[in-house]
């Protein structure tokens, strides 16, 4: 538990440095997480943001009711994000991977 919680902040930390266009899938009855944590995104990311508030689906949202509106929701954004190239530091293991310019 100790290590999630540095986790979380280092992310809260270094989330404005993601530029990437994003979206945030969460169930609007999440036992687990709170939607506090959407708004948070919201403001902080550094890109542009998309959200999907879920109102029958709870903690896990690829196997629960609404799956199949994470998946078009998903391939929806996935088809209409203008992508594109950010320089990676040359040590990251994924630098350019998922980078496409149209």
């Amino acid at each position: 538990m100790l290590e999630l919680r540095w986790l979380v902040q280092q992310v809260k930390q270094e989330v404005a440095q993601v530029m990437q266009p994003t979206l945030i899938v969460h169930p609007r009855e999440d036992d687990r997480a709170s939607l506090r944590n959407v708004y948070f995104l919201q403001e902080k990311l550094g890109g542009p943001t998309q959200t999907v508030v879920l109102d029958d689906s709870y903690h896990i949202v690829t196997l629960d009711r609404q799956r199949e509106l994470v998946v078009q929701r998903t391939l929806d954004f996935v088809s209409q994000a203008e992508w594109k190239r950010v320089a990676a530091p040359s040590d990251d293991p994924l630098a350019g991977v998922l980078n496409t310019a149209p």
